[in-house]
């Protein structure tokens, strides 16, 4: 499994609960206005920690991330055929190296973060 650092952002986690019956992870974020100013860093976190997540927790369907009165929902199916590097992340076993190199180093790229959240997440 990954360590805590691997799903642990910036933007300020205030509660989280897991829904076993819908298997449904939501979570929400305090509102910063710092970041609602850096170019796509919630998208970027998002983004993140949502596949950090769909990672980590097998059994897990549904992802809900509420920020700035703002629901992101998605699912894994989503992001395990709209993110494109997914199995190189992971096959049998989560690749710490390729997801440095797949997750983390993806997202310095601004175009790249704005084509994979469009497709990632349905904003509420």
């Amino acid at each position: 499994d990954l360590d805590e650092k691997y799903f642990i952002s910036n933007l300020s986690i205030t509660t989280y609960e897991y829904d076993e019956e819908n298997q449904k992870m939501i979570i929400n974020y305090v509102y910063n206005p710092f970041y609602s100013t850096d170019d796509l860093y919630v998208e970027k976190a998002l983004i993140y920690n949502t596949i950090s997540l769909s990672l980590v927790f097998k059994d897990l369907k549904i992802i809900e991330s509420n920020y700035n009165g703002k629901k992101y929902v998605t699912t894994k199916e989503i992001i395990e055929n709209n993110y494109p590097y997914y199995s190189k992340i992971v096959d049998k076993k989560i690749d710490k190296d390729n997801f440095n190199i797949y997750l983390e180093k993806s997202l310095n790229y601004n175009e790249f973060v704005k084509e994979i959240f469009n497709k990632l997440f349905e904003e509420n």
